[in-house]
């Protein structure tokens, strides 16, 4: 579930049609933030045999993307990340 998150949040952050700000980056990685919050709660991360729950593809292309669409995602979600 984390990857759809992930995938739709950089699906349409790096759409060059869609003009982001702050209200829409908050509407976007609020599931995401949900889901990673509940996994890490849950320890479906295991970080003892370097699993995690976004592959590094996935991590690497969402910050790409908040670097690119130029608004300052909330402090919770980078510390999920």
């Amino acid at each position: 579930l984390a990857e759809h998150c992930a995938r739709l949040m950089i699906s349409i952050c790096g759409a060059r049609q869609v003009q982001m700000d702050m209200e829409m980056l908050d509407a976007l990685s609020s599931p995401l933030e949900e889901v990673l919050a509940d996994s890490l709660l849950s320890g479906d991360a295991d970080e003892l045999s370097g699993e995690s729950i976004l592959s590094t593809e996935t991590l690497a292309d969402l910050l790409s993307v908040l670097v690119t669409c130029k608004v300052q995602p909330r402090q919770e979600l980078m510390e999920l990340l």
